[in-house]
């Protein structure tokens, strides 16, 4: 808690998006942010953060908390289909409409 009141109160020009990114990486356990959250809220208030500015923060985290469900959803259906995660990506790239259409495909069978 303290490192992330420190980088609020040493940089009070950082990004509200920068900071969810280091507060990701500093809590990856969704658990363990959900549980430090109000402290969390009530250090970066004693550091002059205004309420607006920890909304956009958590609306911030919850992206950040999106993307990683969705990275660890691409991650397990690439191997259910033996291919890397990055094989996968480049696929859908290069077909968007193609794979649509096998997932579809897919759905009704």
């Amino acid at each position: 808690m303290r490192l992330i009141k420190d980088e609020y109160r040493n940089d009070h020009t950082i990004s509200i998006k920068r900071l969810a990114q280091i507060i990701r990486r500093m809590l990856p356990d969704i658990k363990e942010l959900k549980f430090l959250l109000p402290q969390l809220k009530d250090g970066l208030f004693a550091e002059g953060m205004s309420p607006s500015d920890y909304l956009s923060l958590v609306k911030e985290l919850n992206k950040e908390l999106d993307s990683d469900g969705l990275i660890q959803v691409l991650i397990e259906a690439s191997e259910q289909i033996g291919l890397t995660f990055n094989e996968l990506l480049e696929g859908i790239k290069e077909s968007p409409e193609e794979s649509c259409q096998a997932y579809r495909a897919g759905c009704r069978n």
